[in-house]
Order: structure tokens, then sequence, then C-alpha cells
């Protein structure tokens, strides 16, 4: 028979489509649960639930079977979503292919409306929630309380003793959860305190020891004190720290004679502090520090709208986060993109680029740099390159068909060259790739100079603008290039041959040449095999 404990003033928050109500929280053999029948007081024909689109299931016993009543576990810190049954509308074979397809795009079309429903309904419950505990959470939640020191006489005693709450850090990782930077507060009338409170820090024994007992429980390191904070004298105590278990079996034998004084059932224990009665908590405390409230906590919301009140390192790492996603979100809005550790830049953006440069500056973590067909003045470009040779982080930067403006003439390729390997050599750690293209009548002897008396890190990909005949030079100084032509049945074109011939004069190191469409001039041919003869190297 199951035996049923009602927990006044204790209740789940559950929804049906926008509206919330307050369900009355039972404990039914030890487990808090809500009811499926006390649900459907409020929401008739309820028949399942869910909790961020994930099912939440019924109680059930060891062979699978039900419990009755049907009942689900509570919560309190989550709203729960209630759902009648939907029944699906089945497309009819009498239909004619024009109705099914409308039914089909009907059905489309309602999933759509759902899913962007379901998304404004989070963003709605984010707010409604964290405007509901900025209220009720006024006050830290996680506190321990400790006697000062350890008796020498029976716990029977507690009254003679003296007591300090420690408030813990709400931090959203449990394996971080820590004592905060504090000495903790002396307690005033520890009778009172232990009667309204004695529930509560059972719970948080509970979490405490359990944190002892797999060394999760964390005590901060001096390291961690925030400049200008001074250290607490209770953490410089490490002995205090090495009988923290002693202590909180302490509290445990002391919780137990209290509830004896008080006449406090077990089942009373399961209680969750919030509103009125979490406030009343610094009625209690001998404050010496007004300025500072609760133990050097800072109130935190998450982005899901949850209130947690956390250390100042906790605090500062949860809004680097938040300014992360703004910096992510102000250099999309200035015509460029973020995708994981590299940012791109593609088009001209000569006149938003000072901003974007301006945003990557001020904290982004980034691994790579790309841009692409884009315009940027040369001041912004000689901003770029400082910028990238000073950064550890960053280990390539990509160029592709940029134009550094300047006046009276754009800046020639043979001076970005020199200015990349200028940067390279301000950083051993980066990796520059240079791609552009230049008419077949451009490929000078002044561009293809420059590549060769380049860093073996800058990588080239230099293409002719042609598409027939067409010329693409890959590669590094040190490693080699490869040149590839493409060749034309068409009549001579001088600038097409003149090309090849600077190449195959002035690049040493051409260690592989590829050759689509098999028809060569005799000038080419003479270039290729004067290279081949004179230029490289017999294998060895």
């Amino acid at each position: 028979m199951n035996s049923y404990i009602f927990l006044g003033m204790t209740y789940q928050q559950c929804r049906y489509k926008s509206h919330v109500k307050k369900i009355p929280i039972q404990q039914i053999d030890g487990q808090a649960c809500i009811l499926l029948n006390d649900v459907r007081d409020r929401f008739p024909d309820v028949q399942y639930f869910t909790y961020n689109n994930q099912p939440i299931p019924f109680e059930h016993d060891n062979s699978h079977v039900r419990l009755k009543p049907l009942r689900i576990k509570a919560n309190i810190e989550i709203i729960i979503d209630c759902h009648k049954p939907m029944h699906d509308v089945k497309v009819n074979s009498e239909f004619d292919d024009d109705s099914k397809q409308q039914i089909l795009e009907m059905r489309y079309d309602i999933k759509q409306i759902r899913e962007n429903t379901e998304i404004l309904k989070k963003k709605a419950d984010a707010i409604l929630r964290q405007t509901f505990e900025l209220s009720e959470f006024t006050v830290p939640r996680l506190f321990i309380v400790l006697p000062e020191y350890i008796p020498n006489y029976a716990p029977a005693q507690w009254l003679h003793l003296n007591y300090r709450l420690y408030f813990l850090c709400e931090c959203e990782n449990d394996d971080e959860r820590h004592l905060a930077f504090h000495d903790g507060y002396e307690i005033k009338k520890p009778r009172e305190f232990f009667r309204k409170y004695g529930p509560h820090l059972h719970s948080m024994l509970t979490v405490v020891k359990f944190a002892i007992s797999v060394g999760n429980f964390t005590v901060p390191y001096l390291s961690l004190i925030a400049k200008g904070m001074s250290t607490p004298a209770i953490l410089k105590d490490r002995s205090t720290w090495n009988h923290l278990d002693t202590r909180v079996q302490w509290l445990a034998e002391i919780l137990i004679e209290a509830e004896k004084s008080f006449n406090i059932s077990v089942d009373n224990r399961v209680q969750h502090l919030e509103g009125a009665a979490l406030r009343e908590i610094e009625s209690f405390l001998k404050k010496t520090d007004e300025r500072c409230k609760f133990g050097n906590l800072f109130r935190s919301v998450t982005t899901d709208g949850h209130v947690r009140w956390v250390c100042i390192q906790h605090h500062e790492q949860h809004y680097s986060k938040n300014a992360i996603k703004s910096l992510h979100e102000e250099f999309r809005k200035l015509g460029g993109d973020i995708k994981e550790d590299v940012a791109i830049v593609e088009g001209k953006v000569s006149e938003k680029f000072a901003g974007m440069l301006g945003v990557l500056k001020r904290g982004l973590t980034l691994f790579s740099i790309v841009l692409k067909d884009s315009s940027i003045k040369q001041k912004h470009f000689h901003e770029l390159l400082s910028f990238v040779s000073q950064q550890s982080t960053i280990r390539n930067l990509h160029l592709e068909n940029i134009t550094v403006l300047s006046h009276p003439t754009n800046m020639k390729k043979r001076l970005i060259i020199s200015e990349l390997d200028e940067t390279l050599r301000n950083n051993d750690k980066l990796q520059i790739q240079y791609s552009f293209t230049k008419p077949l009548s451009e490929f000078a002897s002044e561009t293809i100079h420059a590549i060769t008396k380049t860093n073996s890190r800058l990588i080239f990909q230099l293409r002719s603008r042609e598409d027939t005949p067409s010329l693409e030079l890959t590669g590094t100084k040190e490693t080699g290039f490869t040149l590839t032509i493409n060749n034309s049945d068409e009549k001579y074109d001088i600038n097409y041959h003149k090309a090849i011939k600077n190449i195959f004069t002035l690049i040493p190191n051409i260690t592989k040449i590829v050759l689509h469409n098999g028809i060569i001039s005799d000038t080419i041919w003479s270039y290729f095999f004067n290279f081949l003869t004179t230029k490289q190297k017999p294998p060895k």
C-alpha cells in the first residue's frame, strides 16, 4: 500500500499552451511526485508531459509497469509542459494529386508554425522564469552551516555551540562548486535558525557529503581570489578544511538533535527554500560587512532565464561568453561571418573593414582569418598585418583576390607580397596563403621575382585571368611550385608564351608540371626542354 504525504506550500509549475498552474507536490513512498489526476483538475484530458521537448516518463515498478495512481517526478526548478493527444489527419486515397499536395503543404506549414511557436514559447518561458526567480531568489539558496570548532561534548548540547553560515558558489558545473570567498557569517539565534532552516540544511548536507565522498567539493585556492579582494582568514587556515568531513558529520548529528527538540518529522525534510523564507535568512546573520552582501557572490542570470549566485570568477566567465556572442553578432552585422574559430570577410567591405578589425581586436579567439574578393584601404591592410603578427592564437591568414586601395594607384601585387613576407618574419607560427589573378600580359618579371624571394611559409596561388589559354602557379619557395598549363589550339598568343618563359626562367624549383590539352607549340616545348636540361638537378 502506498503512503501519501501532502507537502503543504510546495508546488510544481505545470504549463498547458501559455497557461501556467501550480500543482501540489505529494510524496509517495519517499518520492516527491505530481499526480496525473491533480494535473487534470487544472488541465482536463492531459495525457503526457515534456521538458525541453523531451518526454518525462511516468513512474513504474521493476517490471516496467506504470505505478498507480499515475504520476511523474516533481522538480520545482523547471516548468513541466502538459500535452493532450493529437490525431493526425490521413490523406485519403480518394483525393486527387493536387489535393494531396495541398494537404501535405498545409501539414508542413502547420509544422513550421508549431516549431516557431515553440521557439517563441521558450523565449517567453526564459523571460517569465527570469522575472520569477529575480523576485524570489534575492538571497543565495546554497549554503552550509558548520560549528565554529569541533566540540568535545555530546551533540545534544548543540545550543551551546557557535555556528557560521557559508554560502556556496552556484556555478553551472556541479564539479566546480565551492565555498564562497568569505569568512562566513555568525548566526544569531541558532535555535530559531535551526527550527526554520533545518530541513533545508538536511538537503544541503546530502549534497556536500556526496561531493566530499567523490572529491568534487572544491575548497577555493588562494590564487583564485580576485585582485583587490582581501583573503578570508578561514581560507588561509588549510587545517580547517582538512577536517571538513568531520565538521559536516557533526552538523548531521546536531540536526538530528534539533529535529527531536522541535518535533520535526523526517518527511518534512523535503522542502525547497524560496520566496519570503529565503529572504529571511539575512535577519539571522551577524553581518559586519554591510556593503558586501552574501559572501562576495554576484547574482547572475543564465541564457535560459535561471538565476544563480556565483563568485567573481564564474560571474566574469559567464559574461565573457555573452560578450563573445555579442561580438560574433556585431561582426556579422558588419558583413562578415564567424564559423567556429574562423573569421570570414567576403565582398566589397572597404568602408566597414575598420569596424570588423575593431571587433576582432576586442577579445575574439581565432585560428584563421579569410579575406576573399575584398577591397580594403591600405592603412587597414597594415593594421590587419600588424594584428595577426602579434597574435599567438592566429595560425592562418588566407587572402584571395584582395585589392588594397591606395592613392593614386592601388597597391601593387609585388608590394603586397613583400609586406606579407615581412609579417611572416615577425611571427614564426603564422602561415599565409595569398591567391590572386593577373592577366597573362601582366605576368611580369617583377611579380615572379618577388615570389622567389619570399619566406617558406608564404603559400601562393597565382592564376591567369584568362580561361584559355591559362596558367596556374601554386606552392611555396621551400617546397616547390606546381605549374598547370592549359593549352589552346588557337593562333599564337605572345602574352601566353611570354608568361611561360618568365616562369621557367625565374623560378628554379618547379617540382610538378600539369598539362591540359596535349597540343604544345614548339616555342613552349623549347622553354620546357631548356628548363629540364639546365635548371633541374638530376635525381640521385
